[in-house]
């Protein structure tokens, strides 16, 4: 990845802070606290033809360029 595009990929991300987050289960009517490490969230979706662009993949189909991506991390 060049540098553009490593600038670009940091612009488009924010920091998640480590905390906690409540979690909830309504068949069994139970709560309990989580742990949640630090991540970085992308401020806008990531697309197919931005993540293509990004990680230099071209075998998209032309009309599913629009569509988030799902399943990478």
């Amino acid at each position: 990845m060049s540098f553009a595009e490593r600038h670009l990929a940091e612009y488009l991300m924010v920091n998640i802070p480590t905390g906690e987050v409540q979690l909830r289960d309504d068949r069994i009517k139970k709560s309990w606290m989580v742990r949640v490490d630090a991540f970085r969230f992308a401020t806008i979706p990531v697309t197919k033809a931005l993540f293509g662009s990004i990680m230099h993949q071209a075998d998209y189909d032309p009309d599913d360029m629009q569509i988030p991506v799902t399943e990478v991390s």
